[in-house]
């Protein structure tokens, strides 16, 4: 059976999706497109969706958003959302309010679609140790604006502890936060549930230094079995994500619209290791997914000769492979052109690359309730990430301007599915 999943956003393949400093007014000024936009009537189709989603999920939720107040700090901006700091009134804690607003193409269904995929997503995955926390979402009946709130992770994304291109991140360093991410993933896998945009600026961390997955705008929840032992298999038809981060069957979508489509979840594992490859490197594996490059075509020639692909980036950027042959063989595991061979995240935990970097058991992805054995003890928690590897800023230098002739480390501003 095949779904097909609701874009937020419609671009064009060009310009290059490089960024330069100055490039536009958004870059220089990030809330340019909300400023002077007229108040908006709410949306039914997308008051709706989330009615609709309400009924049938009920978890509490605030239309009136009294519980939460905004501190007026804008802690991240997209081109559909801006996210702020607020106060949950309930326990005075810190919370990230996420406003999804109409934008000026007047997507406006897409975005009330894009909100309800998220709460929903969010909901599923309550309880993860990696994934941010949902604490409520409502309607603004004035503005038609979609508020999500959620826990805050503001002590920066993974972005932000790039290394420089050609000056690596030592393994044992980053050994903690690669397993959090993979831990992250197989927990939203777990749960029946394809993240389909993971991306270093999708992973936070907490005050505790813990690793969180934010930004479920483009997931997809599968639907489970009858017996509740798995989840149906479905194949989404529309390309998304981000461009250094998509893997060949989402690019193949733009030269065939005929093409059977992707499994969201086996999508995830091919951007979480061009993540792993890029938080070692300082650059992407893949510059820009595009249907013009030949480079998916020579890794599946490469991969047909039994070959490494990890060691052939290396040798394609003219750059010398320092890493450890097992990480190489984790790399290979994730980053393989036919999604089928792809190793599930729950799977690479158990590589010898971890058994190696931390040979103590890996916490569980999800503790069983027995009823003959009561509630689990609680699983262990990782050390915080603050106190393990944090590098300092003269390590690894400035965090998102260095660049090279060859190497441009592209920050994508937005998620979207691309349009051909």
């Amino acid at each position: 059976m095949e779904t097909s999943t609701t874009c937020i956003m419609d671009v064009e393949l060009s310009p290059p999706f490089a960024h330069t400093e100055g490039e536009d007014s958004l870059e220089q000024d990030p809330l340019l497109h909300l400023r002077g936009e007229r108040r908006l009537p709410r949306a039914p189709q997308d008051a709706r969706l989330l009615q609709t989603h309400h009924a049938t999920n009920p978890l509490e939720h605030d239309r009136a958003g009294e519980r939460f107040h905004m501190l007026g700090k804008i802690i991240g901006t997209g081109s559909f959302s801006v996210v702020q700091l607020g106060i949950d009134t309930r326990d005075q804690s810190l919370v990230a309010v996420k406003e999804v607003r109409k934008s000026s193409l007047g997507h406006a269904g897409d975005c009330g679609a894009s909100a309800a995929r998220e709460v929903q997503a969010l909901e599923r995955l309550s309880g993860c140790t990696h994934v941010i926390e949902l604490r409520g979402h409502f309607v603004d009946a004035a503005t038609g604006a979609h508020h999500i709130a959620m826990g805050c992770a503001a002590a920066g994304e993974l972005f932000e502890r790039l290394p420089k291109p050609g000056s690596p991140t030592p393994e044992a360093r980053i050994a903690v936060i690669v397993r959090q991410m993979v831990q992250g993933v197989a927990e939203i896998h777990a749960r029946g549930v394809a993240h389909c945009d993971l991306k270093l600026e999708n992973a936070c961390f907490d005050e505790s230094g813990m690793l969180k997955w934010i930004d479920f705008g483009l997931a997809h929840c599968y639907t489970s079995t009858a017996d509740g032992g798995g989840w149906h298999p479905e194949l989404l038809t529309q390309p998304c994500g981000s461009p250094s981060y998509m893997p060949p069957e989402v690019c193949r979508l733009f030269r065939d619209r005929s093409s059977p489509g992707f499994d969201g979840i086996k999508a995830d594992l091919w951007s979480m290791g061009v993540c792993i490859f890029a938080l070692i490197n300082g650059y992407f594996p893949f510059q820009v997914a595009s249907t013009t490059n030949d480079i998916f075509q020579r890794i599946e020639a490469v991969q047909r000769r039994g070959e490494s692909t990890t060691r052939f980036i290396y040798e394609h950027y003219r750059m010398p492979c320092t890493i450890s042959e097992s990480l190489v063989e984790l790399l290979d595991a994730l980053l393989r052109v036919e999604p089928k061979e792809r190793v599930d995240a729950a799977k690479l935990l158990c590589h010898e690359w971890f058994l190696r970097m931390m040979p103590r058991p890996s916490t569980p992805i999800m503790a069983p309730r027995r009823p003959d054995v009561g509630t689990p003890p609680p699983a262990p928690r990782l050390p915080p990430i603050s106190k393990v590897r944090r590098p300092s800023q003269a390590q690894l230098g400035p965090p998102t301007s260095a660049t090279s002739p060859n190497f441009q480390r592209i920050r994508s501003r937005a998620s979207f599915p691309l349009v051909p």
